[in-house]
């Protein structure tokens, strides 16, 4: 059946300069309009994103605990069976993950429901993975409502991760769940689909094995005599303070002094001795660093 789109109101010059910069058709930029999407730059943000333009993997509720317990599969050769229905969004889910698992070279058992099987894991699909020595099941775009059958999975020693983002039951799995619409994620984007879910996992997965995973970025940037301090944590803003002398620096601080590295900026950075409150060797003008990651980027 052809479908009839109905936009909303627009300003039709707005949109046929966004469509002309943006190079997009006016029917898509219409319909970004509507949306509350209308400057170029932010359309080009939206459909072209950047990891650097995007929410933190790890501000989903649990992404550390799943992160390390695939890790732990990865380095113990742990066969990982990665379940999911057979919807678009289930198989695309399914996709990003086996993608990201082959780089790895991990021993994948991937399972879909077929036929006639109802959606979402049920103990013969979890027999299956028990009789193919599976340890760690990953769960695409669903299991959020199969507490049951996660409980089965687990008497039989099999570890569940689950990455869905269905809006959960009262039963919730006593397992790792990676849902932006569980209770207490403070994940911004409610919205995500199955896939994005999905992708956030292996995208925090692979950040763990960067030399910057868990270590805290100490940013201070001295300007009109004071000091403001930005403390990041896996792409994650954990602290904000200002100073108004330097030697308030090491107090403003002190829960973020391991495994940590200072950046400091500023016109008066040449007047001040803020290396001497830390580690030899873990302090670096700003303006250096940053020239050191231009220099050394493929990007």
């Amino acid at each position: 059946m052809k479908k009839n789109w109905h936009l909303g109101p627009f300003d039709e010059s707005i949109v046929n300069s966004n469509a002309a910069r943006c190079n997009i058709s006016t029917e898509l930029a219409a319909i970004l309009y509507a949306r509350g999407i209308s400057e170029p730059s932010d359309i080009i943000r939206y459909l072209f994103p950047q990891l650097h333009g995007m929410n933190s993997p790890f501000l989903l509720k649990n992404m550390e605990d799943a992160v390390v317990r695939i890790r732990k599969a990865i380095v113990s050769h742990e066969k990982i069976g990665v379940f999911s229905d057979s919807d678009l969004d289930g198989m695309t889910s399914l996709a990003v993950l086996h993608g990201v698992f082959n780089r790895f070279s991990i021993d994948i058992y991937y399972r879909y429901t077929r036929d006639n099987e109802s959606y979402g894991l049920s103990r013969d699909i979890i027999d299956e993975f028990y009789q193919n020595s599976v340890s760690l099941v990953i769960t695409a775009d669903s299991g959020t409502r199969d507490a049951s059958e996660i409980q089965y999975a687990q008497t039989l020693g099999i570890d569940v991760i689950v990455t869905d983002h269905h809006e959960t039951d009262e039963d919730i799995p006593k397992t790792i769940i990676i849902n932006p619409k569980q209770p207490d994620c403070p994940y911004p984007f409610k919205d995500l689909a199955g896939v994005g879910v999905a992708f956030k996992l292996c995208h925090a997965l692979l950040f763990s094995y960067l030399p910057g995973y868990n270590k805290n970025f100490i940013l201070i940037h001295a300007t009109g005599g004071h000091y403001d301090i930005t403390v990041i944590c896996n792409s994650i803003v954990v602290h904000n303070a200002l100073c108004s002398h330097e030697n308030e620096i090491p107090d403003a601080v002190s829960d973020y002094r391991n495994n940590y590295h200072v950046l400091y900026y500023g016109n008066e950075v040449k007047y001040t001795n803020i290396e001497r409150y830390f580690t030899r060797g873990t302090c670096q003008i700003f303006s250096d660093f940053v020239e050191h990651i231009m220099v050394n980027s493929s990007v």
